[in-house]
């Protein structure tokens, strides 16, 4: 075979891959799941299931939210649940993307009396981990779902 039809050959493998890539993972919901503990610091992590901090005191009752394109005026809620007796949550995104584009998704948990957490990050779901969502006592902000506010912060 000549280096010419070669390269054309490897070059159409490759488009085929890269399509078949595409469409398979697009079509796969990620999962989110992980555990809510109390703390003394306000913390949100990725980490391995096996880690030491997800079998702390756990928090029931705390809204977990995920929004996607947290950093656009037109961002999209896309997720939310509430963590068990446990502590533990499962939030399914069947969005296009999710897991596997190079994005950033806000996680937001709230439970009245305790700090409200916050964090921004980009989900695989390629890696087996865990969300481990740290809240302390404290002054609770129910985030505002108001446009004119989201205008302001954006302007």
């Amino acid at each position: 075979m000549r280096r010419q039809d070669r390269g054309r050959v490897l070059r159409i493998v490759r488009a085929v891959m890269l399509v078949w890539l595409a469409g398979t993972a697009g079509c796969k919901t990620y999962v989110l799941q992980g555990t809510v503990v109390q703390a003394e610091i306000a913390a949100m992590t990725l980490v391995d299931p096996g880690d030491a901090r997800l079998a702390g005191p756990p928090l029931a009752n705390v809204r977990i939210s995920v929004e996607r394109d947290p950093d656009k005026l037109a961002r999209e809620m896309v997720g939310t649940s509430l963590s068990d007796t446990r502590g533990r949550f499962v939030i399914p995104l069947d969005q296009f993307g999710a897991g596997w584009m190079d994005e950033q998704w806000l996680i937001r948990a709230f439970k009245q009396g305790y700090e409200t957490t916050s964090t921004q990050l980009r989900l695989n779901m390629y890696e087996d981990q865990r969300l481990l969502i740290m809240m302390p006592p404290g002054v609770s902000w129910k985030p505002s779902e108001d446009w004119r506010e989201q205008y302001e912060r954006f302007r």
